[in-house]
């Protein structure tokens, strides 16, 4: 157990565990030899993580799974202009092969991020894993990416592709977008970072090179609906998790969701007695590459916690 501001990061490539532990993950895809020679003393070098996706995966991963970050714009106009200047706010965004990764933007040229790239067009967008309805990310120390890009405007023939990439992506935005007249950004990322994603707290930097050589985990696609469907399903059982694979103890009272997952395991957001939030990062026995191997595996490791009876200790501990 390692700290991290205030955070605690709980990871079983530190703690050198096995898999073994990860009875339920994947099992009906296996026979009992294969199992046996998968999880047999299988541990990990605290140097190497084998649990986790690289630096720049991650980045590109988060990036591509969501629809929405939070875009600054700066003007360096003098303060006789009317505009603010230094603005942010929710911006919805659209990610599409054709642009190689970069977000784009659409803005009206009334919005004072449109006036502001005019004058600055180096913009700055976070981005924030998701999380439940009721838990702000704000709130949270959820690790999160910050690109600092260049936002070029998208002209010519480019333009009906960037409206289509991002009608796509925002569907309900279609009408606004046939009707009234929007310019189209594509954000290129000059610097990213990568913030609370270590245990020691620090600030990872991803050069653009790597970004753009890196590619979105299988799971990105569809990880909205997975989490969605974790967090609602087993917003109780997730308290389970803690205590069984990683031998410590969180408030059931508290909020527990799952804000990431990828191929090789997912991330986890729990409190501990003293209402600090800790992250556990639980790697997959094997890498799981579809929405449905996901949730079968969840499915069976409920199913086999609950036999368990970790469920019935939990009701009862929460009743005191």
């Amino acid at each position: 157990l390692q700290q991290s501001n205030n955070m605690s990061v709980i990871s079983f490539i530190q703690r050198g565990r096995t898999f073994t532990s990860f009875n339920a993950w994947n099992r009906r895809n296996l026979n009992g030899n294969q199992w046996n020679n998968l999880t047999k003393n299988r541990k990990f070098s605290s140097e190497i993580d084998h649990s986790n996706l690289s630096l720049a995966e991650r980045v590109r991963t988060l990036v591509d799974c969501r629809k929405s970050g939070v875009l600054t714009t700066v003007t360096k106009k003098d303060k006789e202009d009317e505009s603010t200047p230094l603005f942010g706010s929710v911006m919805p965004y659209a990610m599409d092969q054709k642009f190689d990764g970069n977000p784009l933007i659409a803005l009206r040229s009334l919005e004072v991020h449109f006036k502001h790239i005019q004058d600055t067009p180096k913009v700055s967008l976070v981005v924030y894993p998701l999380t439940p309805l009721h838990v702000a990310p704000a709130h949270v120390p959820l690790p999160r990416v910050n690109i600092k890009c260049f936002a070029q405007e998208i002209e010519g023939d480019r333009v009906s592709d960037a409206r289509d990439a991002f009608i796509r992506r925002h569907p309900t935005a279609r009408e606004i977008l046939e009707k009234e007249n929007f310019q189209y950004f594509e954000l290129q990322p000059l610097e990213i970072f990568f913030l609370g994603g270590t245990e020691s707290g620090k600030t990872d930097i991803v050069k653009p090179e790597d970004y753009y050589g890196a590619s979105s985990d299988p799971l990105a696609k569809d990880m909205v609906d997975i989490l969605n469907h974790i967090n609602e399903r087993y917003s109780f059982d997730l308290h389970m998790f803690p205590e069984e694979y990683a031998e410590t103890n969180v408030d059931i009272r508290s909020p527990i969701f799952v804000y990431f997952v990828d191929r090789l395991g997912f991330n986890l957001m729990a409190k501990n007695f003293e209402g600090r939030w800790i992250q556990f990062r639980l790697p997959f026995p094997s890498p799981i590459s579809t929405k449905e191997e996901v949730l079968e595996a969840f499915d069976n490791s409920i199913e086999n916690l609950r036999e368990k009876g970790f469920e019935s200790k939990m009701r009862h501990n929460r009743k005191r």
